[in-house]
């Protein structure tokens, strides 16, 4: 996008954005939507995940296997702290 100040010359909408700011773009981290669709994190901080490999052939997984899979699984700490990075917002 162009904007033309006055005087008729145009200039980038993004240099304009710098100069406006004092000529600092601070960035912001985005979410990664594929982190933030699988986990959930709970009101004490944890990381909550469901159980994988129960979409299909069902019929081949017993039934206590299937019901066990229905109750959501704490992710490990070890694992949580990079998944949390990656959600900036959820602090």
């Amino acid at each position: 996008m162009l904007l033309s100040p006055p005087g008729g010359t145009k200039i980038p909408a993004h240099e304009n954005d710098a100069a406006r700011l004092g000529g600092r773009i601070h960035s912001m981290q985005k979410t990664k939507k594929s982190v933030s669709k699988r986990f959930k994190v709970t009101a004490t901080g944890k990381m909550i995940r469901r159980t994988p490999g129960f979409r299909h052939l069902l019929g081949a997984k017993s039934t206590k296997a299937k019901r066990r899979a229905t109750r959501d699984k704490l992710v490990a700490p070890g694992h949580a702290a990079a998944l949390i990075q990656c959600l900036p917002f959820v602090r």
